[in-house]
Parts: C-alpha cells; structure tokens; sequence
C-alpha cells in the first residue's frame, strides 16, 4: 500500500480564481487497511489508525506506518508539531514509539503522555499491575492510585500529577506532596517551576500557585487556562454574590486585571502569547464577545472565540438576524445563515474562513460572499489552517480511502 500519492480529484465547486487552482485534494490512504480512526492536529500533522489484518493495528504519522501491533494509543504531537509520541503492544510487550525513537518497556497497561513546552522532554507513564510509573528523563516516580494526566515544567525537570488518597486528592510534583484538598484541578507550571491549581474544599474554590493562594475564596472555579509560556492565567469564578467574573494574572500587571460581574460568563481562551483573554458573557439579555475589558457585540448566538495562531487576530462566528465574522472587533456579513456550534478556522490576515459540512471542506469569501471547495467524500472532520503550508486543510474518508482536502485562499 502507498501512501501520500499525490492524485488530482475533480474538484465538486468551482475551484479556479484566476486561472489559479484553488483546492487539491491528495489520497492518503488507498482502502487496502481498514481505517479505525485518523485526525489532524493544530499544526501540520495527521495521523490514522488502520486494521491491516483481523486484530492488529497499524499507526501511520504523516504517511510513516509502524508495522502491525496488538494495540495502539492515539499519538500525542507536541505543542511546535516537531514531534509526536504513540504507545504499541506487540507479543514482546509494550513500547513508546516517537517520530526518532522506540523505547521498550514491561507494563500490564499504559498510562499518560505529555511533551515539555519547548517540545525536548516527553513524560509518560505505564503500569505495573495497581502501581503507576512515572517516567521523566532519568527519573522514575512510583505512585497508588494516581489520576489521569501529567503535567511538565517548562524546562522539563519537574512532572505534576494528582493522586487519590481516602476521601481527598493529593498532588505531587516530583513525587512529593505539595497540597491536599477534597479536589484538585491541575492547570500548568508557573514560569518559576510552581504549580498553578484550584482546589476544592466542600462547597469551595481557590486558586493556588505552590501553596499559595492566588484567590478569594468562590462557589466554583469552572474554566481556568494558562499559556505555553507559563506567564499569564486567567480563570472565570463564580462568586459568592452569584454573579461570574473573569480574571486575568500576568506579570505585566501590579494588579491582576478583573471584568465587571455578569449574569454569566463562558468559553474562556488565552492569546497565545500576550496578556490577553477572551471569554462569552450574558449581562441582562446582553450578549458579547469580551477581549481583556472590551465587549464586542456577539448577536444572539455565537461560536466560541479564537486567536488566530499568531495572536493577530480575535475572530468567532456571531448571528442574530443575519450571520457575521467578527474579526477584531469589526463585523463582516457572511452573506449566509451558519450554525454557530461548528468549528470554524480563519487565516490571521484574510478576508476568509474554513469549516467542514460532513462531506466536503468550504471556504468562504468575505468581500464577496464566494466560496470554493474540495471533493466530496462521506465523512470529514474539523478543518485547519495550516500556516506551514498556507492552506486550509482537513482529512475526509470513503470506502476505507483516506484524503486530504486542501484550499488555498
């Protein structure tokens, strides 16, 4: 079976904007393997899981296929898309397999996966029958009843985890003890090694750094996010006085920078790399789009906010009478009603958006309501814009075919 056969399909839109060829579509994978699933990541990469024989699996990363295993994690790509990390199990035992390296290991089951933010160290873990192993580097940390999921510092020397104690949860860094609550939700590492979290104790929130409460005390804490960098956190917290606010901490600050109070307040996204936040909110009826302390009107309905990957942009879909692209602020007629649930991608810079019917990939044109598309498949998923190749892109699939649907603006 070949993969990445670059093969011209006949696009099913009009697909020529000045004698330029606008959407391509390329075959990946030629049916010949029963595919189990496939994706995109932010970046550049796709990955797809295939059935080559009955009871064994095949990974394949950007068309590199591993030879047929017992088992296969999905992979796990880092945050730059350089690197990727998958688990398999053959009749030897279980392995952890990256883009360069295979490393054997004896485990009864395999646990998490996780890169550094400058994408150097992986972490993961596996099982020894009830014992987790955590391994970093040349560190290995042994733990009961550890939760889902492992967190690592920006340089790759410290991992964070949660572990189940009695009635409370624990969390550790580096196999010591940190801080117990009746609940703990893990975040990220701080630029300085500590480690950003809320506890719960009863019916109570706060957000701690190391052990260090960052807050006031609320009735929940229901989104919190912080950057790549580990220097800027914004969370939404429900106060006491029943009203929601959003909260923003960053060391470009003296104060950490709070919204008004407001009926409520979801979809909460950071810049990715300035000290910006960006967040629903419903005051009275009133329906916005919030950048830092700016309201953007939303409509009635709308799509959750983004950045675009570069941070140039703030863009969601909004609809009241009629659909709009809010871009910065400034709204632009979509010339057509959209369902503002779907997932939409926007190229930092253009008049144009991308999203997935379920059967083929379109782009639209803001200036005057145009569109193109690629061919026409029986199942695809959530686009991309894939700012290596400047191109809008997504994976759809037919009779165990695998494509590539790709739109230039």
């Amino acid at each position: 079976m070949k993969y990445l056969i670059y093969i011209y399909f006949l696009i099913t839109f009009q697909s020529l904007m000045n004698g330029e060829e606008k959407c391509i579509d390329y075959i990946l994978l030629d049916g010949s393997e029963r595919i189990i699933n496939y994706g995109l990541d932010t970046t550049k990469n796709w990955y797809a899981i295939t059935e080559p024989f009955p009871n064994r699996y095949r990974l394949i990363v950007n068309g590199d296929e591993l030879q047929s295993m017992l088992n296969v994690s999905l992979p796990i790509f880092s945050q730059d898309g350089n690197r990727w990390a998958a688990f398999a199990q053959d009749n030897s035992g279980w392995m952890l397999f990256t883009e360069k390296d295979m490393f054997a290991f004896n485990a009864t089951d395999v646990g998490d996966i996780v890169f550094s933010e400058d994408s150097k160290v992986v972490a993961y873990s596996f099982f020894e029958t009830n014992l987790e192993v955590i391994k970093l580097n040349n560190q290995e940390f042994r733990e009961y009843r550890k939760k889902p999921g492992l967190w690592i510092d920006h340089d790759g020397d410290q991992v964070a985890y949660v572990i189940e104690n009695a009635n409370q949860e624990m969390l550790k860094v580096n196999g010591k003890q940190i801080n117990s609550f009746d609940k703990i939700t893990p975040v990220g590492f701080w630029e300085d090694g500590d480690f950003i979290y809320v506890g719960q104790f009863g019916n109570y929130f706060q957000v701690y750094k190391g052990k260090e409460a960052l807050s006031e005390t609320y009735f929940n804490v229901p989104d919190i996010k912080i950057n790549r960098k580990g220097d800027v956190l914004a969370y939404i917290a429900y106060m006491i006085n029943k009203r929601y606010v959003a909260k923003l901490i960053s060391d470009e600050f003296r104060e950490p920078l709070i919204s008004q109070r407001y009926d409520m307040i979801s979809d909460l996204v950071l810049h990715p790399t300035a000290a910006i936040m960006s967040y629903s909110a419903v005051l009275y009826n009133a329906f916005t789009i919030n950048m830092n302390l700016t309201e953007y009107f939303s409509g009635e309905a709308n799509s959750t906010p983004a950045f675009t990957w570069n941070g140039d942009e703030l863009f969601f879909l909004g609809c009241r009478i009629n659909c709009f692209l809010s871009i910065n602020g400034v709204s632009y007629n979509t010339q057509a009603n959209f369902p503002v649930d779907r997932y939409y991608a926007h190229k930092p810079n253009s008049m144009t958006f991308a999203y997935s019917t379920g059967s083929t990939m379109v782009v639209r044109y803001l200036e005057d309501g145009d569109m193109r598309a690629g061919m026409m498949v029986n199942e695809t998923i959530e686009p991309r814009y894939n700012r290596f190749e400047d191109r809008y892109e997504t994976l759809g699939s037919t009779n165990n075919r695998l494509y590539l649907l790709t739109c230039k603006d």
